[in-house]
């Protein structure tokens, strides 16, 4: 993601109590950061520029038991490759959503069955 933005996101999670891992700017760097330190939730971009492919990322971190949550403009993409992500968390928006969307999506992982913020679109049940 842009860089600000990213930062302005991970501010936010982190003062809601959350740890945030990395930005990764590309997928291998994305596999480096979970190999020690697993996350429940990854927040995955699907154009990842010169980074390569979100999709595949997704997949992969699905396969490492990681909930990959598509954050990302390209609704018809996302939706296209539904079977990748836990959710969708449609651009742009507010750093606070993404706390909200963090929130709701780690309380489905519970087994709760949590409200569905406004900017999120379940793809998993």
């Amino acid at each position: 993601d842009d860089p600000l933005i990213g930062l302005a996101v991970a501010v936010e999670l982190e003062a809601a109590g959350h740890r945030v891992l990395g930005p990764a700017c590309d997928r291998g760097a994305a596999m480096e950061l979970i190999r020690n330190d697993r996350p429940d939730v990854a927040l995955v971009d699907i154009d990842l520029g010169e980074g390569g492919d979100g999709v595949a990322l997704a997949q992969d971190l699905r396969r490492a038991g990681v909930a990959p949550v598509f954050a990302s403009g390209e609704g018809e993409r996302a939706r296209a490759h539904r079977e990748a992500a836990f959710a969708w968390l449609a651009k742009p928006y507010a750093p606070e959503a993404a706390v909200r969307s963090l929130e709701a999506i780690q309380a489905a992982l519970k087994g709760l069955r949590p409200a569905c913020p406004p900017e999120l679109e379940w793809f998993m049940t």
